[in-house]
């Protein structure tokens, strides 16, 4: 009888703590969105589990919501494309941007920290919304506090600044990072309507466990290439690798391999078979001579 009673509260407790566990849940999906898990796609849905190393992408107008289990979010707008880089128990919460627009929610259980191409930011506490892309990075803290970094090589970035209520920060290629004390009129006005508004707390209407994700078809080189130019390239270079396998990805990155100088050696042509008569023929030719 003990040993039923003890089976079963292990039975109840196994999930809670499984839930428990998870990093976080992805508590709003709107629009055309989906996640990249290995090299395969998923159709993303509300409610599923958010796993550290899953790549988003958001179609035009796509909204998507993270919420961690630490207390941080990270709502993104489409199009957009971010990677999920780092979500450890304790410390920052890491997230790298291809593109696209973000509002954040960090406190001080639950820092984050975004990665660009052109700026890194750091998100104490409060709330900060951000247009992160290649060509220009803006970034404004509606409340809170944030550290700005500058890229730099081998992981190694550069303070720039500190970022308190209402600063705001911009930066284009080949130029330092300005700062102001209020967003311009031209940043408010592209920005989504709704991040004008605080961000909702979901988690709450997801208990349970997550739902399954439907895989789709695998990456393809096109699609890897937004990585494979990021800031994260190495671990991309490396995650992408046995799509080299395909022969249509292989084919595509064989056409451009000063592109891929990592995958050099796997995508060097194979020798041809040789050929049985002629090398019946030479060993003839080898046998006759004395």
């Amino acid at each position: 009888m003990k040993l039923r009673l003890c089976l079963l509260l292990l039975c109840c407790i196994a999930p809670a703590c499984a839930i428990a566990a998870e990093a976080g849940r992805y508590t709003l999906v709107d629009g055309d969105a989906r996640v990249l898990r290995g090299t395969t796609w998923y159709a993303l849905l509300p409610g599923a589990a958010v796993e550290e190393g899953d790549v988003l992408d958001l179609g035009s107008g796509a909204v998507v919501q993270v919420e961690l289990a630490r207390g941080a979010v990270v709502n993104a707008s489409g199009q957009a494309a971010l990677y999920a880089a780092a979500l450890p128990a304790s410390g920052a919460a890491e997230w790298i941007f291809a593109r696209g627009w973000t509002k954040v929610r960090a406190s001080a259980a639950n820092a984050l920290r975004l990665r660009s191409t052109l700026l890194d930011i750091e998100v104490a506490t409060g709330t900060l919304v951000a247009r992160l892309d290649p060509e220009q990075a803006d970034a404004f803290v509606e409340q809170g506090s944030a550290k700005v970094w500058l890229p730099g090589g081998r992981g190694k970035p550069t303070p720039a600044g500190d970022l308190r209520d209402d600063d705001f920060v911009s930066r284009v290629p080949q130029r330092p990072p300005a700062f102001g004390d209020r967003p311009p009129m031209v940043f408010v006005t592209a920005m989504p309507r709704y991040m004008r508004d605080a961000l909702p707390t979901l988690a709450p209407r997801f208990q349970g466990r997550p739902p399954l994700l439907r895989a789709g078809r695998d990456i393809n080189l096109g699609e890897a290439d937004n990585w494979l130019g990021s800031v994260a390239r190495p671990t991309f270079v490396r995650r992408f690798a046995p799509r080299l396998k395909d022969p249509e990805f292989r084919a595509a990155a064989a056409g451009h391999t000063s592109a891929y100088p990592e995958w050099a050696h796997a995508l060097r042509p194979e020798p041809a078979p040789a050929n049985d008569d002629n090398a019946a023929a030479s060993e003839r030719r080898g046998e006759q001579q004395p």
